[in-house]
């Protein structure tokens, strides 16, 4: 719910009466950046945090592309208001201390369900970075592609290493492969990056979703610094190519034996190594991490170590959350890999399982994602699978999975001394 700020309210109060007020202020804000951050008066451990809008356009609307408020896939929910007779639009919420998010302004939205939208495309280039934040996910990045997007970070939130250590590191190098899949009848890119000549290779990596978290992720500087960590065994990294994201992701039998049968032998090949399924991790991220932890328990026979980031636990194959005419008494059925699981026989694939406390909205009759994660968490510690879990103080974030993808990583990879 928008909570009054005190400084618009001040604002608001002085606009009669001094006509440079409005002027005034946003040279104001144009020193301290966006968003506005406000103490509430009562609480030390939640701020006002306000969004701002400055209208230099003929504007119908503002909204904001954003995964820590509501669960609004029209983005109606999410609109800033403008006070009116100013070029002042804005929107103020209630915020807990600690939290680091990420998001995007998207001035004149069509404000129709994102889903199914036929000009989705076009409606992510039309959203854009706060232009007076100067905090950035990526440092010096692309303003105008979706993979960057404005930061804020309350007072109280925790220092992310993996963010500084990613925005100094190099780039790792990436040789590009392509293999024809039998079992999916297609060609299927990947990238493999192998440690320096003449290190031996005692890990392997495969991190899914190569288009989404190349940029956004900087994944090679995630490599970089990896290779670079005297604690850590040395690790070589394959970087799948699944932009068919609908038909790899959602536990696809063939998606799995593609890596465990095709991918991998080829891998292996190449660098004149076997790995064992216990030094083989798969990543992923969101639909990607779903995708993970189903390799991971599918063919445990190949994968020993997931780590999943805000994965996709709720998804139900028949599952339609557009779908208005529920009957009442009918129920929705949800959760279906950690139902699967609960069914099969024990594996000793190990986990690394996070997502944020602000995955907790819901739409439709969906479980939220935190829920989802909890049900994939207590499924597999009945199991006896040896799960290392975590919730963080962010939401669906790229950002926050790169800051947070190394303590996985180091924790997966730390076998030896865990067992």
């Amino acid at each position: 719910m928008d909570s009054p700020s005190p400084r618009l309210q001040q604002l608001i109060g002085e606009i009669e009466s001094n006509p440079d007020a409005v002027v005034q202020f946003w040279e104001e804000i144009t020193a301290t950046g966006t968003p506005l951050i406000e103490s509430d008066g009562e609480h030390t451990d939640r701020y006002l945090v306000t969004f701002l809008w400055r209208e230099t356009e003929p504007l119908q609307n503002v909204t904001m592309l954003e995964w820590f408020s509501v669960e609004d896939m029209t983005l109606q929910a999410k609109q800033l208001r403008k006070i009116e007779d100013t070029d002042i639009w804005y929107r103020t919420l209630t915020m807990a201390a600690g939290l680091c998010t990420s998001y995007r302004m998207v001035p004149n939205d069509s404000l129709v369900n994102l889903r199914g939208d036929p000009n989705f495309e076009e409606r992510f280039k039309n959203s854009r970075i706060d232009p007076l934040n100067a905090l950035k996910t990526i440092d010096n990045g692309d303003e105008s592609g979706y993979e960057n997007s404005s930061l804020f970070i309350l007072p109280g939130a925790p220092v992310y290493e993996g963010i500084a250590l990613t925005e100094q590191a190099p780039a790792a190098e990436f040789s590009e492969h392509t293999i024809h899949s039998h079992v999916m009848d297609q060609e299927r890119r990947f990238w493999l990056h192998q440690p320096e000549a003449g290190t031996s290779t005692d890990w392997l990596l495969i991190q899914l979703d190569a288009e989404m978290v190349r940029e956004s992720m900087r994944f090679p500087q995630i490599v970089s610094v990896i290779g670079t960590d005297s604690t850590l065994p040395s690790v070589s990294t394959v970087f799948v190519d699944t932009s068919d994201r609908a038909k790899d992701l959602p536990c696809n039998a063939e998606f799995a034996d593609f890596v465990a049968d095709e991918l991998l032998p080829y891998v292996c090949d190449a660098l004149g190594k076997e790995f064992p399924s216990e030094r083989v991790i798969v990543a992923g991220q969101s639909y990607s991490g779903l995708a993970a932890a189903w390799i991971g328990l599918y063919r445990h026979d190949a994968v020993g170590n997931v780590l999943a980031q805000s994965g996709s636990f709720w998804w139900w194959p028949e599952y339609d959350d557009d779908n208005e005419d529920t009957i009442i008494g009918q129920t929705v059925r949800h959760c279906w890999l950690p139902t699967w699981t609960s069914q099969q026989p024990a594996t000793s694939t190990r986990f690394w399982l996070e997502a944020g406390i602000l995955e907790d909205h819901t739409e439709g009759k969906a479980p939220s994602l935190l829920t989802a994660h909890r049900t994939m968490r207590d499924v597999l510690i009945a199991k006896g699978n040896d799960v290392a879990y975590r919730e963080y103080a962010g939401g669906h974030d790229l950002y926050l999975w790169r800051g947070l993808y190394l303590d996985g990583i180091r924790h997966l990879l730390n076998r030896d001394s865990s067992d």
